[in-house]
């Protein structure tokens, strides 16, 4: 075994790299991610990759994307990482989901879209805030999540894509939960205003920017109840759950498109008022 690295792992993922060979993601105590090389049985490395100051909760390989990861650390935050760029520019996009994450899972056939459950330690069951049950990420809209499932403070550690549309999960209640993206709550159907900003000028004026978008959105437009039970059931009976590795696609692409400014439509509505004065 490799003995190296002296610090916690608080958790694991391996890929499957090169010829018969692998990758291993260690998520550390010590605010690192350390991937180690396996090849004939023999590991190498470690690449260690610098989070942030706290622990790193933990941290997955894209299903399809080699060189990209992401991992969530207790600061609150889910990061992507790109392992091609040196440590200092590795991230390329982050979350800030306002809790720990305890664990993440890529969404199948969605390359910029995961899953995430906080941390059971630092979740309070009953509290019925969106920082509890599972959320979906679009890492494309990351300020808000486009799905929920059990946010009534329900806690479960532990969770699965069944398939691109179907999530299995455990909690303290000992049983286990069958979720459907089609079947959640989905805050993005709620949203108004997704952004604001406020400003004094130094002759006493106030300014208030509201960045509006269009309410009523559909997390999934083409999504159809009937039909994605449907594939579910012919996945259990046919081929299985789907694999955590998919295959491989550029990472490019994906980079790109996340440090691209968003795409889709906003509307900026400017506000002003003298001081004192009656909005």
């Amino acid at each position: 075994g490799h003995k190296q690295n002296r610090t916690p792992v608080l958790d694991l993922h391996v890929q499957p790299w090169g010829n018969g060979g692998a990758r291993l993601l260690a998520s550390q105590q010590d605010g690192c991610a350390s991937i180690y090389s396996i090849q004939d049985h023999n590991p190498s490395g470690p690449e260690s990759i610098f989070i942030c100051h706290k622990s790193v909760l933990s941290g997955r390989f894209h299903p399809q994307m080699p060189t990209i990861f992401a991992a969530a650390a207790q600061d609150h935050v889910l990061r992507i990482l790109d392992t091609r760029g040196n440590s200092r520019d590795a991230c390329v996009a982050s979350v800030r989901t306002g809790t720990s994450i305890g664990s993440i899972r890529w969404r199948p056939d969605h390359p910029d879209q995961l899953a995430t459950t906080g941390d059971p330690s630092q979740v309070v069951a009953g509290s019925g805030l969106m920082n509890s049950g599972i959320l979906v990420w679009d890492l494309r809209r990351p300020h808000i999540p486009l799905h929920q499932f059990g946010g009534h403070g329900d806690l479960q550690p532990a969770f699965f894509w069944a398939d691109q549309n179907h999530i299995l999960s455990c909690g303290r209640d000992s049983a286990l939960h069958l979720h459907s993206v089609v079947a959640s709550h989905q805050p993005p159907k709620l949203l108004c205003c997704s952004a604001s900003c406020w400003t004094l000028s130094t002759a006493g004026v106030e300014g208030l920017a509201a960045v509006a978008e269009e309410p009523a959105r559909e997390a999934e437009p083409t999504a159809d109840q009937a039909g994605t039970v449907g594939e579910l059931k012919d996945a259990l009976l046919h081929r299985g759950f789907e694999r955590d590795m998919g295959q491989e696609l550029s990472g490019e692409d994906l980079i790109q498109e996340l440090r691209r400014p968003p795409a889709f439509p906003r509307f900026c509505q400017l506000f002003s008022r003298a001081r004192g004065a009656a909005a």
